[in-house]
């Protein structure tokens, strides 16, 4: 691994699609260890620019499987480094694409340019946020529902239900956000 990063002209990003799948392997938590390993001695060790690991419902759970809790210290999951100034929001555009793909599957009827107007005013385009709000409102949309019930899942009370939900709801994003605000 080292040896490949060596010789590469180039930095090399290392993507890892599946790992939740791959998570319960002793093997592959002993490799994203010595990946780990590999980052915390830098420079002096030659690896990869990025570890990009896909398809990870809960980096947190992740992390404890790689690091015991006792060894286990507040810090970033992510490890941020320096500021990335990419911007990886969804615009409204990108929300009606993805609408349009799932009303191809569904026929609900509803109203694409004022769901993904919703969306990106509520969420300024944040993947999770975005994504998340969908799940809960497709979640009522069946192979049985009539058009009706479908449309309305999808209409302005389903996505301030939505919201709600959301809100309530414990998830990794708002909690990670609490930690930061009490610490301040």
């Amino acid at each position: 691994m080292t040896g490949l990063c060596r010789k590469s002209q180039k930095n090399i990003v290392l993507l890892i699609d599946e790992v939740d799948s791959a998570s319960n392997n002793q093997v592959f938590l002993d490799f994203l260890a010595q990946l780990r390993f590999y980052y915390l001695k830098r420079p002096g060790v030659k690896t990869f620019q990025s570890v990009i690991l896909a398809g990870v419902y809960d980096i947190k759970n992740l992390k404890q499987k790689i690091h015991p809790e006792s060894e286990s210290r507040y810090n970033s999951p992510w490890n941020i480094a320096v500021d990335f100034t990419v911007d990886m929001s969804f615009s409204p555009k990108d929300i009606i694409s993805m609408l349009s793909q799932y009303e191809a599957d569904w026929n609900t009827g509803m109203n694409m340019d004022r769901i993904s107007q919703l969306l990106y005013d509520y969420t300024m385009g944040y993947p999770f946020l975005v994504s998340r709000l969908c799940q809960i409102m497709a979640r009522n949309v069946t192979e049985y529902s009539t058009r009706d019930e479908k449309k309305e899942s999808w209409d302005d009370e389903a996505f301030q239900r939505a919201v709600r939900e959301l809100l309530r709801t414990p998830n990794t994003l708002f909690d990670d956000m609490s930690v930061v605000a009490k610490l301040k």
